[in-house]
């Protein structure tokens, strides 16, 4: 047993392996846990940026052209980790993803995956008046651009899945209890936000 805690004591919101190490998140920390003999682990505390993910289920390997890093939602907006010291920003503030903003209260509800075949990041989060997970950004990750859909069901899983003949596509597991599929981008209206990072 070994305790992880940040400075603001919260609670640990994931552990997810990346390469030898076990990347511990809390909302306002990363850790870094190594496993010793006997089942030990080691831990010690990221602390220069005082950021960390909300959830491991808005946690998703990310390939950046010849890198695989951990890409995710805090309470910033969209980071990075790749081994180093701390969480990079890709997206620092979620008014580049939503102009009206989002409601930070409910973030910790986010979900998020990685479609590797069409290198989109995808990530449902809750704008500023809603509950639920409204709101799906799409994140192209060669091309540096994102785009903002509505789904007024609000999105509570997302993952990639491939079929027998090896397409795969986005399951989106909704909050009234369907699952839509997302076979290739577009709009959803007409009037989607579009922006670039």
């Amino acid at each position: 047993e070994v305790r992880v805690q940040d400075d603001g004591g919260d609670a640990i919101t994931g552990i997810i392996p990346y390469a030898d190490k076990l990347i511990i998140t809390t909302p306002t920390a990363i850790h870094i846990g190594y496993l010793g003999p006997s089942d030990s682990i080691g831990v010690r505390q990221l602390t220069k940026n005082k950021i960390g993910f909300l959830h491991m289920k808005a946690v998703d390997y990310v390939t950046i052209g010849d890198r695989r890093v951990l890409m995710g939602v805090t309470r910033d907006g969209i980071y990075s980790y790749s081994g180093g010291e701390e969480l990079q920003p890709i997206i620092g503030n979620w008014l580049q993803v939503e102009p009206s903003g989002i409601n930070l209260g409910r973030l910790h509800q986010a979900v998020a995956c990685y479609w590797p075949s069409q290198e989109l990041f995808l990530f449902a989060f809750p704008s500023v008046n809603s509950e639920i997970n409204d709101r799906l950004g799409v994140m192209d990750v060669k091309n540096k651009r994102i785009f903002v859909w509505r789904h007024t069901d609000g999105i509570n899983a997302l993952s990639v899945v491939a079929d027998i003949n090896g397409r795969d596509y986005v399951l989106v597991g909704t909050a009234t209890g369907l699952i839509e599929t997302i076979v290739r981008g577009g709009t959803d209206d007409g009037r989607t936000v579009t922006g670039y990072f």
